[in-house]
This record gives C-alpha cells, structure tokens and sequence, in this order.
C-alpha cells in the first residue's frame, strides 16, 4: 500500500512538473519566398552602429532560356533595414543599398549597420533583369524581370564593455 501511494504521489508530481514546461518553437529568422536564393548569411545578433558582413547566393541559372536570344542582363540586390518589404517598388521607397552582380555568378557579398536597438528587419529583394534581342528593329525591347525576396529577424544590441577594446 505504500510503495502504491509513492507511486501516485511520483506520477501526480511528473504530471504537475511537465505541465509547467512549454516546448517553445525556435522563431524562423530568415523568411526566403523563392527557392532562387541557396544561401543567406547574416548573424542573428549584431552589435549597434558597427560594420557587419553578410553574403547571398541566387541561383542565376536560365532554365528553358536560350543564351543567343538574350541581350543583356543585370542581377541587383536591393537591401534596407528600415521596414520588410514585400516588393522591389516598395524598397525603392525607403533607404537602401544596392549591390550589382558584376560576374553573373548569383553571389553578392554586402555589408550593412543597424542604428536602432533591439529587434530589427533585414530586408532585400533579388531583381534578375534580361533584356532579349530584338528581332526586329521596330519592336521594342522584351524585358523579363523576376523579383526575389529575404527577410531575416536581426536583434541589435550594445557591444559588451570588456569588448569594446578588442575591435
């Protein structure tokens, strides 16, 4: 009857003491709308009004595209942390930087300073432009552009004292 009891006692406190824990969910800090983007690099926690480097890989490959009817061809990143964005006119509004793909590769390395403490956006949008050859000189130009947007929660925060002198 006793070891009954010890085990019920036993079982009621696991019970109680589980029901205390809640499994939180690591929150989702880089939100990528488009399998474009292979590779987003940018720490989750920077320090205020300093230097931090991040890269991006978008996969510049042309599919079902012929290379002979192209013309020319631009890959911009557009970057800001002032707000998300949902749209390339959209960041245009704001203050931004913008970093050309000069090699066509899809690589674009860029450094950015957050000025405001605590939880911050990261924001950018991929803009692939193709122009294609024109076929007849009468035709305009046909110009394919495709956006591609990241996100990425960043938390800024005071660099520690007993760090600020190994900068």
């Amino acid at each position: 009857m006793l070891i009954k009891k010890i085990i019920f006692t036993f079982l009621v406190f696991l019970a109680l003491i589980s029901c205390g824990f809640k499994e939180e969910k690591p929150k989702q800090t880089n939100r990528i709308l488009d399998s474009s983007i292979t590779e987003f690099t940018f720490p989750d926690s920077v320090y205020i009004n300093e230097n931090f480097y991040g890269h991006i890989k978008y996969d510049s490959s042309l599919d079902s595209l012929n290379l002979d009817d192209i013309d020319t061809r631009f890959t911009l990143f557009y970057l800001t942390n002032e707000k998300e964005v949902s749209s390339l006119d959209e960041i245009k509004k704001l203050k931004h930087n913008v970093f050309i793909d000069t090699t066509g590769s899809g690589h674009f390395s860029f450094k950015i300073i957050f000025d405001k403490y605590g939880e911050n956006i990261l924001s950018g949008v991929v803009e692939d432009k193709i122009f294609f050859k024109q076929t007849d000189e009468n035709e305009s130009f046909l110009i394919r552009t495709k956006e591609t947007i990241v996100t990425k929660d960043i938390r800024v925060i005071k660099r520690p004292l007993n760090e600020e002198n190994k900068i």
